[in-house]
């Protein structure tokens, strides 16, 4: 997204602090407008799109000259630094959310959408243009174009601590690559290794490696495999 493109969002923000500006408000008054009606207006355009960081920070900007000094085009008189605003009251700030704060909200629910939504044309579309075939974890970031994506793809650890699958057949979800299991993805847990000595295709599907409700691959005595298998 190109300054041009969220330019209609910043001037929209600044239009609405210009008319507020002629009111006089009090500071309490600002603040209130700043959670409210400002952040609404965010969270709206954080769950349409993935806003870059120059965005947030134009915003951000605007909000603290705002707030201080009742015009977003003052932007000298801040008594305190913005980090220390948006902290939650009990830490002694004013509440106000941090926008990137949102923004990875809305972009770990994309995330989410892609594991969960897997019959609607946005996820076939993702997975035959952007992943290609190779699984969400594992898709290298400097293979992808987009810097859409590659913002998606920095927030897979963050994910995975949210993301747990649900097997019910198994003929969607990654024996290997996906969260299934309690111990995490099972690429990671014991290696690419791990598929040699159970005799389990990468690319397998749980469905694969089920055979009437049991396991059905090669015995092992590994020790470090035995855990996800008992």
């Amino acid at each position: 997204m190109s300054r041009s493109d969220y330019e209609p969002l910043v001037k929209k923000k600044r239009a609405r602090f210009l008319s507020w500006t002629r009111k006089a408000l009090a500071f309490a008054g600002r603040l209130q407008l700043i959670n409210s009606v400002i952040a609404s207006l965010t969270n709206f355009w954080c769950s349409a799109f993935i806003l870059p960081q120059g965005c947030i920070d134009e915003i951000e900007s605007l909000c603290s000259a705002f707030l201080w000094s009742g015009s977003p085009n003052i932007s000298s008189k801040a008594k305190v630094a913005w980090v220390e605003v948006c902290k939650p009251k009990e830490e002694s700030g004013l509440g106000v959310r941090i926008i990137q704060d949102i923004s990875i909200v809305f972009d770990l629910k994309l995330i989410w959408w892609l594991f969960n939504n897997l019959d609607s044309l946005w996820v076939m579309w993702v997975k035959n243009t952007i992943l290609r075939g190779e699984s969400f974890w594992d898709v290298r970031a400097g293979a992808v174009r987009s810097w859409i994506w590659k913002k998606l793809l920095e927030l897979r650890p963050l994910a995975q601590q949210f993301l747990h699958m649900e097997v019910h057949s198994g003929k969607s979800v990654g024996f290997w690559t996906d969260l299934w299991h309690p111990m995490g993805r099972l690429i990671e847990v014991i290696g690419e290794r791990g598929t040699h000595k159970l005799g389990i295709m990468r690319n397998a599907r749980i469905a694969d490696v089920l055979v009437d409700h049991q396991w059905s691959f090669r015995n092992t005595r590994d020790r470090t495999i035995e855990p996800i298998i008992v």
